[in-house]
């Protein structure tokens, strides 16, 4: 499933992913190498998101993240 997200809805997805697979924000945390408080700050969107951290916490999820850029159409 491909799902294209504003970037200020990516740490909402991410809670989502972790609540669907189970996993804590302490097992995520453990799992990412992050402190408990990094990944509540970055899941509260209090800290931005890199492309690494989302690749961390998605993969903490049991989820791969994928990038795709597209060139714009001219109107």
């Amino acid at each position: 499933m491909t799902q294209s997200l504003p970037t200020h809805r990516v740490p909402d997805a991410l809670r989502v992913a972790l609540f669907s697979a189970k996993v804590s924000q302490q097992k995520a945390a453990s799992v990412t190498g992050y402190s408990s408080s990094a990944i509540s700050r970055r899941l509260a969107g209090d800290t931005p998101i890199t492309l690494d951290d989302l690749n961390r916490i998605a993969a903490a999820a049991g989820l791969d993240v994928q990038i795709i850029l597209t060139e714009k159409i001219a109107a």
